[in-house]
């Protein structure tokens, strides 16, 4: 059994579709890094996302608020909690699975020439309708308490290095996701 490392462009993906893609890989057996992820969508509008991420953010315990729901305003970090909800915690092996994932704001210097797996399932231009709303994670979080440090360091765009998106034909990526996993 080998365990091969796929890297996700998290460019323009819908979080959860993405995220749902990311478990069913993750039990197929497959090692996953997830790039860019500043640039993840959540589907409608500017406020209704903001409503809805604010109302998550005020959850509180009654007892002890350090016990209480916790909520990461960092987009990889994000991103990782919704993954953790949808594997089953009870079981050892999914908690193990959950280790096998990496998630990064933009794009390290070790994953620039690697090929990147373009998701069609979970992209927004293939999802969402062409007037419906949406908005990127990086529009939304600032006003959580995120602050995007790429503009400090130096950047792969800077460099002029290009890197290659590898996109799965439609048919292989459906049968690979569409599986059964059990």
């Amino acid at each position: 059994f080998i365990l091969k490392t796929i890297v996700i462009d998290g460019r323009n993906q819908l979080i959860g579709r993405l995220a749902s893609n990311i478990v069913i890989l993750l039990k197929k057996g497959y090692t996953l890094k997830v790039i860019r992820c500043k640039d993840l969508v959540f589907s409608g509008r500017y406020e209704h996302v903001y409503n809805r991420i604010l109302k998550k953010k005020n959850l509180k315990t009654r007892t002890n608020p350090n016990k209480g729901p916790y909520f990461f305003s960092n987009p990889s970090s994000l991103l990782k909690k919704i993954v953790k909800g949808m594997l089953n915690k009870l079981n050892k092996s999914h908690t193990l699975l959950f280790k096998s994932v990496e998630c990064f704001n933009d794009t390290p210097n070790r994953y620039i020439y690697n090929y990147k797996l373009f998701l069609k399932n979970s992209h927004k231009n293939y999802k969402l309708k062409p007037d419906s709303k949406f908005t990127k994670l990086y529009e939304i979080l600032p006003k959580f308490g995120w602050q995007d440090r790429s503009s400090c360091t130096e950047s792969n765009s800077k460099n002029g290095i290009r890197s290659t998106i590898y996109s799965f034909n439609s048919k292989k990526l459906n049968n690979l996701i569409s599986q059964k996993y059990y």
